[in-house]
């Protein structure tokens, strides 16, 4: 078998970050009577990433995150509820289990044929946890690694270290990290060499100096890739 542990990402990656997103910012929106719910959103989601780029960049996470509404709420002209807005938005996360179309069959196919799983994600320890618990994921991993825990956000070589430390079985050769995103999952697997499996269902063009070992546009192409016979890839 290529390899015997497999290191998944969860938002987009097995848990629909994006469908929990949207309900918690529909419903931050409406609740502090934003005048355009769709342009708002558009203007949320673009501090929200210039913020995950400087925390994927070493700095501190959680000022930044209490940030967002902030800048958002400055962006229309508006008062400070920042802190509200984030705590009722983080509510909504809590809560949100959408999962990725074909995940358990994926988590299914591995468990059956005797490959480790851990989950290796950023985020906070509760939210990602309770997550896990309530969509039936949780038992197929044999652990499960946030940042907020680990006290490192990926793409930090010290978040991956922290798993292969705790695991000496696990080495370079024998495990593979799963993820959607080329800053943080690839980025990050590449810097300990370990092999990685960028899953792009979007079609993105890869413009960026990180390059996966293998490239999926659908979950259901990684089974093969993760147990295939050394040489048959």
């Amino acid at each position: 078998m290529r390899y015997q542990n497999v290191i998944f990402d969860l938002d987009d990656t097995l848990l629909d970050f994006q469908a929990g997103e949207n309900k918690g910012l529909q419903q931050v929106l409406t609740h502090y009577h934003f005048p355009d719910l769709h342009q708002a959103a558009a203007v949320y989601r673009k501090i929200n990433l210039s913020k995950w780029e400087r925390i994927e960049q070493g700095e501190a996470k959680e000022p930044l995150l209490v940030e967002r509404f902030s800048d958002l709420f400055a962006r229309y002209g508006m008062p400070d509820e920042g802190v509200q807005a984030e705590k009722r938005y983080r509510r909504c996360l809590n809560e949100n289990y959408a999962v990725m179309t074909g995940a358990l069959a994926l988590l299914q196919q591995l468990k059956q044929a005797h490959v480790n799983l851990f989950a290796g994600t950023n985020g906070f320890d509760f939210t990602q946890r309770n997550r896990l618990n309530h969509t039936g994921f949780a038992p197929y991993f044999t652990d499960i690694f946030v940042s907020e825990s680990v006290g490192y956000e990926k793409p930090s070589p010290h978040f991956f270290e922290t798993i292969l430390n705790q695991y000496p079985n696990m080495t370079t050769a024998n495990t593979v990290m799963v993820g959607d995103r080329l800053q943080s999952d690839i980025r990050g697997a590449g810097a300990v060499h370990l092999d990685s499996i960028w899953l792009n269902q979007q079609h993105q063009t890869n413009t960026t100096p990180y390059h996966p070992t293998y490239e999926v546009a659908d979950l259901a192409q990684i089974g093969s890739l993760v147990t295939a016979k050394n040489g048959d890839l």
